[in-house]
């Protein structure tokens, strides 16, 4: 299972995928809550763009705004009660983007602070749970950078807290019944930046999305 190798290498940490829209991350993190449910593991569900068709069937929590997502994770920490075998924020950057783009410059501070906290507790609830943490962000704006500027992901300096950074990008093919993308190594202790990681395929109906992923670090993998 692609869960089983993931743990593998994140082992009881974070993992962090970031992407623009429409790269699979959503889909990739689907696939693996899956195959935890079918193993009979806990999961929790943190939702903060409610753009899923279907919720998944595990413990599962739609919150919109930055604040509150701060008080569930940092504040009332009311999840700790239960051990977790996984954990998925989708996403970290939306409710983080939303409360930045709301304050003045003098306040904008705060927003990232509250991001680092949000990885940081996450961090330690992995450590002490022996848990799987799977963090889904958006990159950096593109406004005022210059061309050849590597965007990172959203959030400022909550990455020291994550183990593991891989990028989501979406392929340009010929195939118009799925949709492909890459996730490769951004920021890892394990892989050389950009080594491809895992090739997800997309298909299907709103309804039901069907997403098949290769193995690319180990090719030699059976899915």
């Amino acid at each position: 299972m692609v869960l089983n190798e993931i743990i593998e290498l994140v082992g009881n940490d974070i993992l962090e995928i970031f992407g623009k829209s429409g790269t699979g991350k959503t889909s990739f993190a689907l696939t693996l809550v899956n195959e935890a449910l079918n193993s009979k593991k806990n999961v929790l569900y943190i939702d903060t763009e409610k753009n899923l068709k279907k919720e998944p069937q595990c413990d599962y929590v739609y919150i919109a705004s930055m604040q509150s997502l701060y008080n569930y994770i940092v504040g009332e920490k009311k999840y700790a009660e239960k051990k977790y075998y996984m954990i998925v924020l989708d996403s970290l950057g939306a409710t983080v983007l939303g409360e930045f783009a709301t304050m003045d410059m003098k306040e904008r501070g705060s927003a990232l602070l509250k991001a680092e906290a949000i990885a940081y507790t996450l961090k330690v609830y992995s450590n002490t749970n022996n848990a799987f943490v799977l963090i889904i962000n958006q990159p950096e704006s593109e406004f005022g950078k210059p061309s050849n500027y590597r965007l990172e992901p959203f959030g400022d300096k909550h990455i020291y807290f994550v183990k593991e950074v891989w990028e989501s990008k979406r392929l340009d093919t010929s195939n118009q019944y799925a949709t492909v993308c890459n996730i490769s190594a951004f920021r890892s202790r394990i892989f050389g930046r950009d080594t491809l990681l895992y090739q997800l395929t997309i298909s299907g109906s709103p309804d039901k999305v069907n997403c098949s992923i290769v193995n690319k670090w180990r090719p030699n993998t059976k899915q």
